[in-house]
């Protein structure tokens, strides 16, 4: 929600509500030696899980740019859980209690930050973190897809769905089109399950 005093009054940020009263939920940045609260700006995406709510948000208020990472909070501080500099809001779409591990959606653009696995694709991607984000997230597909322009789009990893602890999702690719792939969650271990529609020529396993 927007109290209409930040951005102008059209940036969101994350607020907590009893049913009586409300106000904002604020992280700790450092910057300078010195310890800021501040807002979770831009939150997407809300999940609930295990007592905590996770999201995509913006970390700082940046005009003109995304910096979108994963956030969680317990109703009262929030926690930035990941440091990638995604240029977009990162999606949870999957938690592997069995394997404690958190999947997600993210996307980087042309100009890839400091933080980007090296030889990283420009376009949307999942990628998979230790349920404690103690670790680097680990980019699971980096296809290559282009647009008619040339700009890579990434996989569009979609459509996801947990079968006995392995995860199949659809995902494009130039060599196979868009056909269904699956994941251990491990790079080595993700990659085209079925090529339904052989050669180039996509399936359609995300509709």
């Amino acid at each position: 929600a927007s109290d209409g005093t930040i951005g102008n009054g059209y940036t969101s940020q994350l607020f907590w509500s009893n049913g009586a009263s409300f106000g904002p939920i604020i992280h700790y940045v450092v910057e300078g030696g010195l310890t800021i609260p501040t807002p979770v700006y831009q939150p997407r995406e809300l999940v609930y899980h295990n007592g905590l709510v996770y999201m995509g948000a913006e970390p700082k208020l940046i005009t003109g740019e995304r910096h979108g990472e994963i956030f969680s909070t317990n109703g009262s501080t929030a926690t930035k859980r990941t440091d990638m500099d995604f240029s977009s809001w990162p999606r949870i779409i999957h938690f592997d209690d069995a394997n404690q591990q958190v999947y997600f959606v993210a996307s980087y653009g042309s100009t890839l930050p400091p933080q980007a696995p090296a030889g990283t694709l420009a376009g949307e991607h999942l990628w998979v973190v230790d349920s404690a984000f103690a670790t680097t997230p680990v980019r699971l597909t980096n296809e290559f897809n282009a647009d008619p322009y040339g700009y890579s789009q990434g996989s569009g990893a979609s459509s996801f769905a947990d079968l006995n602890g392995t995860l199949f999702f659809s995902a494009f690719s130039d060599l196979a089109g868009e056909e269904l792939w699956t994941t251990d969650g491990t790079a080595a271990g993700t990659g085209v399950f079925m090529d339904i529609n052989p050669g180039t020529a996509s399936a359609n396993t995300g509709t």
